[in-house]
């Protein structure tokens, strides 16, 4: 049985707001306790059903990128329910997944402007740097053992790795939105603007959390 275009459409819309108001009360609302439980599985699941759904109603493109987003939101999970530092098997598999689906939208980003495609092209290839570096450091974390990052040696490791892995998981669902939408007039703002807000108020928010748990004082 078909399922009607129209019927997906709405299930992505609804699914792209519900991402939109939960992760920002994720963000403003107190951390821990039920609540905060509740809209952090709505996020997740509301973040599956967009990726599948922007898969089969618009480019190849846009659903990897929200694959990439997907992987961050999915790996934040991972670190939310376990609560604990280190890695598990579930978590190797998402890596190099996520690994191969990085790759492939570099490549296919050097491929588009190569073509002339080079706004389109510009873009994977900057989104598919962007998550190698990050997919780059959980493969020397997580797979080969090498404790890089500076919250590394923290027993709180998994607190930061949770919240700022669904900080960036957002921002990939902001950018697809202001994408899809045109709020810019500039289609590269639409892209990249997004990313440099959020990565800025990502930057803030660590400086804010790593002087508290006292971060900063115990790195060498």
């Amino acid at each position: 049985m078909t399922i009607p275009r129209e019927t997906v459409s709405m299930l992505h819309a609804a699914s792209g707001i519900l991402i939109a108001v939960t992760g920002l009360l994720q963000f403003v609302l107190r951390k821990g306790g039920k609540l905060h439980h509740v809209l952090g599985h709505i996020y997740f699941w509301s973040w599956a059903i967009v990726v599948g759904t922007g898969i089969y109603l618009g480019s190849l493109l846009i659903g990897f990128l929200g694959l990439l987003g997907w992987y961050m939101a999915a790996t934040a999970y991972v670190f939310g329910i376990r609560r604990r530092n280190g890695s598990t098997t579930v978590l190797k598999i998402m890596i190099l997944l996520a690994l191969l689906i990085a790759l492939f939208t570099l490549g296919w980003g050097i491929y588009l402007m190569l073509r002339g495609a080079m706004l389109f092209g510009t873009v994977a290839f900057f989104f598919g740097v962007v998550f190698l570096l990050n997919i780059r450091m959980d493969i020397l974390e997580y797979i080969l053992g090498r404790l890089l990052r500076r919250t590394s040696s923290s027993p709180l490791h998994w607190l930061f790795e949770h919240y700022g892995r669904m900080f960036i998981s957002y921002i990939a669902a902001m950018t697809a939105f202001t994408v899809i939408q045109e709020v810019f007039p500039l289609t590269i703002l639409n892209w990249l603007l997004p990313t440099f807000i959020g990565v800025a108020a990502l930057i803030g928010m660590n400086r804010y959390y790593y002087k508290k748990y006292g971060v900063f004082k115990n790195s060498p």
